[in-house]
């Protein structure tokens, strides 16, 4: 696959989850009644953040873009683990047969976040922030 057809991929794939997280949205403030109107949200915030890290990969392979992409890739890599943590709260709000632990397990969910988030900052702060280094392994 050429360049150009990877830059065209990602960006319709981009826009698929982006269009995906508008709809969510505006399904949450038209259905009151919706059975699973409160996880809408969170489902929502998914499909917008990984739609926009997905343009940002977008951006990434861009010759344009070629000085910018240390910090797009630490974007990247930021915004994927943080519409990953909407996702996994979106799927615990629709097990009903969770309900009792629904706290533990988001605090646990939150707790394994965090591990990630500060691992993937320490290893950015032993490669002086240069993630163009460590791509591969991320």
């Amino acid at each position: 696959m050429s360049n150009q057809e990877s830059i065209v991929l990602y960006f319709i794939y981009g826009l698929a989850f982006f269009t995906m997280g508008l709809s969510c949205f505006f399904q949450y403030y038209k259905h009151k009644d919706f059975l699973f109107r409160n996880s809408l949200l969170h489902l929502a915030t998914f499909g917008l953040i990984h739609g926009v890290s997905e343009w940002f990969i977008m951006f990434n392979r861009i010759p344009m873009f070629g000085r910018y992409s240390n910090v797009l890739t630490q974007i990247i890599l930021f915004l994927y683990g943080i519409s990953f943590l909407f996702m996994s709260l979106f799927a615990l709000n629709l097990l009903n047969t969770l309900k009792p632990f629904r706290k533990i397990i988001a605090r646990m969910i939150f707790v394994l976040y965090a591990f990630w988030f500060f691992t993937i900052v320490y290893v950015l702060v032993q490669y002086d922030f240069n993630s163009l280094l460590i791509r591969d392994g991320l």
